[in-house]
C-alpha cells in the first residue's frame, strides 16, 4: 500500500508540475518579434569649406563666382581660398591655383591657361550667339601647387651659362665689381614674372653679408660679399616659392552662376 501511495503522490506532483508550467508559457509575452532590422537609409554627402560649389585642388578650394558675356568671349570668375583660414585671403596667397581651364559647350571644347597663380579669372574665345546654359561645363584640367624650394647653385665665374632653379626658371651670372672692401654679385632670375617675383638669390657662407633685389620688379639680385677672395665657382642658393603644375579633371557645372 505504500509503494502505491508513493507511486500516485509522484504522479499527482508531475501532473501538477505540467499545469502550472503551462500556465506559466500562457501567461508569458511574447518574444520580440526577429524580423530584420529595416535598412540605414541614412544618405552622405561630402562637407564643404565654403561653398556647394567649391571643388578641392591640394590644400585649397575653388568656387566659380560669376560669368559675363561678351562679343565672342566668356569670362569666367572664381575664388581660391586655403582650406585651413578662416578668414578671406588676399589673391595670390592660397597654397593651390588653377592653372588650365577648358570650356565645354554643346558643340565645341576651349582651353585657356590661367595667367598666374594669382588669376582669379579666365576668358574663353566662344562662336558667335553663344550663350552659356545649365549643360555648360567648366573642367579644370591642371592646377599649380606651391612648393619652398631650396635650390643650391655652383656658378663658373668665367662664363654666363644659364642654370636651372626649378620649372620654368633659370638664372645666370652677370656681373663681378671688386671694390676697395667688398665684391658686388650681380645674378639674374630669368622666367615668368609670376614665378621669379617669389624666388631670392643668397650666397652660401658666411662672408655673403647682405642680398637684395637690385630695384621693384627685378629680376636681378645684388650680393654683396665681405670676404679674402671670391670664390670660383661661386656657392649661391635659390630660395622661395616655386608652383609645380598637377593633372586634374574637375569639372564645375555654370548652372549655379549663370546670370
Amino acid at each position: 500500500m505504500q509503494g502505491r501511495d508513493l507511486a500516485a503522490a509522484g504522479a499527482g506532483m508531475l501532473i501538477g508540475a505540467a499545469v502550472v508550467g503551462a500556465l506559466w508559457a500562457a501567461g508569458r509575452p511574447e518574444p520580440a518579434s526577429q524580423d530584420p532590422q529595416p535598412a540605414d537609409t541614412t544618405t552622405t554627402t561630402q562637407a564643404h569649406w565654403f561653398s556647394p560649389l567649391e571643388e578641392r585642388i591640394g590644400p585649397s578650394a575653388v568656387v566659380p563666382t560669376a560669368l559675363e558675356v561678351t562679343a565672342g568671349s566668356l569670362l569666367v570668375t572664381y575664388d581660391v581660398r586655403n582650406i585651413l583660414d578662416t578668414t578671406e585671403g588676399s589673391p595670390g596667397t592660397a597654397a593651390a591655383a588653377p592653372a588650365r581651364w577648358t570650356l565645354v559647350g554643346p558643340d565645341f571644347e576651349v582651353t585657356e591657361e590661367a595667367v598666374a597663380p594669382s588669376s582669379r579669372g579666365v576668358r574663353f574665345a566662344v562662336p558667335a550667339g553663344f550663350e552659356p546654359d545649365a549643360a555648360t561645363v567648366l573642367r579644370l584640367d591642371a592646377y599649380w601647387s606651391a612648393a619652398a624650394v631650396e635650390i643650391p647653385l655652383s656658378i663658373d665665374r668665367s662664363g654666363a651659362a644659364w642654370y636651372p632653379i626649378g620649372p620654368g626658371l633659370q638664372a645666370r651670372l652677370v656681373e663681378v665689381i671688386a671694390q676697395a672692401d667688398n665684391t658686388i654679385v650681380i645674378v639674374e632670375v630669368d622666367g615668368p614674372q609670376s614665378l621669379t617675383e617669389q624666388m631670392t638669390i643668397d650666397g652660401l657662407g658666411r662672408e655673403w653679408v647682405s642680398s637684395s633685389r637690385s630695384m621693384l620688379g627685378s629680376h636681378r639680385w645684388t650680393l654683396d660679399y665681405r670676404g679674402a677672395d671670391l670664390p670660383d665657382p661661386l656657392p649661391l642658393v635659390a630660395r622661395g616659392i616655386q608652383w609645380l603644375e598637377i593633372d586634374s579633371a574637375l569639372e564645375f557645372g555654370l548652372g549655379p552662376i549663370l546670370p
